[in-house]
């Protein structure tokens, strides 16, 4: 079974707004008593029309990402499976942002071909149909992290740490138990211990996260 992915066009009602309030901009400029109101009303609705433009532009912009058994088609064409290396599911190495799948191909071309918070597809979805089609070629690089990690799934409650700035530090550590992150450690173990996460809307649960990295310090100074 192919899977064929969908643009999240979040930004598309925030871009219409902010141009329509450009335009009310603009128009209070041509209606404005004075030299000084008309210049403000201007430079105010000229950057709003362009910022809402600019936007909408974006949503709108070429988009194609799906996956089947003859390989992944994308906005510039189709990559067989023969000449896909490797695909990677995986997340950034700090900070906060979401999953992205890296593509690399026989003739070295490397790159980030799909970021997960611009489609209305589930990670698990993506995961799931990269696996079954990509077979070998397919990693799913914050799974095994987790399972090397031993983390449970954390719930996600409401005033909970920021998902992105967890899953990072969480990246951070899980690589510093593969075999020749030996140098990393401590300065992972550093980073964990002066770690001030922050609280989103709706994170990860803070007790379970506090336990877990907890775990993950002892885990850090047993390893050899």
């Amino acid at each position: 079974m192919s899977l064929e992915l969908h643009r999240n066009r979040r930004s598309l009602a925030l871009g219409v707004l902010v141009a329509l309030a450009g335009l009310v901009g603009l128009f209070c400029a041509w209606n404005a008593a004075n030299t000084l109101s008309t210049v403000f009303y201007a430079i105010f609705g000229g950057l709003a029309v362009l910022l809402g433009a600019g936007l909408v532009r974006e949503e709108f912009r070429p988009f194609r990402f799906g996956v089947g058994a003859e390989g992944l088609t994308l906005t510039g064409g189709t990559v067989p499976w023969p000449e896909v290396v490797s695909v990677a599911l995986d997340e950034p190495v700090s900070g906060p942002g979401g999953p992205y799948v890296r593509l690399v191909t026989t003739d070295g071309d490397e790159r980030v071909v799909l970021k997960l918070d611009d489609v209305r597809e589930s990670r698990a979805e993506v995961a799931e149909v990269l696996e079954r089609h990509g077979g070998a070629r397919f990693t799913d690089a914050p799974r095994e992290r987790r399972t090397r990690l031993a983390l449970p799934d954390f719930r996600i409650v409401l005033r909970g740490y920021e998902r992105g700035h967890v899953d990072a530090l969480l990246r951070r550590a899980g690589d510093a138990l593969l075999p020749g992150g030996e140098h990393d450690r401590p300065a992972v173990r550093a980073s964990i211990d002066e770690a001030r996460l922050p609280v989103a809307g709706r994170g990860y649960d803070r007790e379970q996260v506090d336990r877990a990295l907890r775990a993950i310090t002892v885990k850090l100074l047993g390893e050899p």
